[in-house]
């Protein structure tokens, strides 16, 4: 983040007054010792540990790799994933999640569950496309049956181009007010995609809403139809 950036020349200040300090008045091994206590102490510390724990991200490898708050506007994974991950419940056994394209990652690496949808799967991020752009429900049923899907999350900040509106398209969607009172775009006000419909609580029978405790971000369900 910028922030971090300001401390780049003041640590490295510090680090080499401590070093020259260290290099003085020890020698060898407890020299070695010293220099990567004060290294820690003066980089991993204040400009990544301490900016990950303000911003609200678990001790986690990701958060030592992208220490920076996560954008407005985002969904945080952390009460899903611990949801998912729960050995009395979806935790059991592992579950093919569908899913956004930006979700699949987080959810392999936090989770014992699968995605049909990741950056890397092509196949995989079709067919999530078509689910959630489906307006007409047998499309996005049929997905589900044909691969096989246990579950179905959706981030409540819904990305734009699963909805089929996009730079050109835009200027003719219809808006509407959602439940949390945000003015939001919509694709077709009479025949809106999976994707929105969802997000205004217009459920399908085939898909069991799933409560997940304390978490604003996601919609998860239950793919109810009978295996075939």
């Amino acid at each position: 983040t910028f922030m971090q950036l300001f401390t780049i020349v003041p640590v490295t200040w510090l680090l080499i007054k401590s070093w020259h300090h260290i290099n003085m008045r020890l020698t060898e091994r407890p020299r070695f010792w010293a220099e990567i206590l004060v290294f820690t102490a003066l980089t991993f510390i204040p400009v990544i540990l301490i900016p990950g724990m303000v911003s609200g991200k678990p001790l986690m490898p990701d958060m030592l790799l992208f220490p920076g708050k996560r954008p407005i506007g985002s969904c945080n994974l952390d009460k899903v994933s611990a949801f998912l991950n729960d050995p009395t419940g979806y935790g059991q056994r592992p579950h093919l999640i569908m899913n956004v394209m930006n979700d699949g990652p987080a959810l392999l690496f936090r989770t014992p569950h699968m995605v049909l949808s990741a950056p890397y799967n092509v196949v995989g991020n079709r067919d999530s496309f078509d689910f959630f752009n489906a307006r007409i429900d047998t499309q996005a049923r049929n997905i589900l049956q044909r691969r096989h899907v246990d579950l179905v999350l959706l981030c409540r900040q819904i990305s734009a181009f699963y909805t089929g509106i996009n730079e050109t398209t835009r200027f003719q969607a219809a808006l509407s007010i959602g439940d949390d009172g945000q003015l939001r775009m919509q694709s077709s006000k009479n025949h809106p995609t999976l994707i929105e419909q969802l997000l205004h609580g217009k459920t399908p029978s085939w898909l069991k809403p799933i409560v997940v405790p304390f978490d604003k971000d996601y919609l998860l369900y239950e793919v109810n139809i009978p295996k075939g």
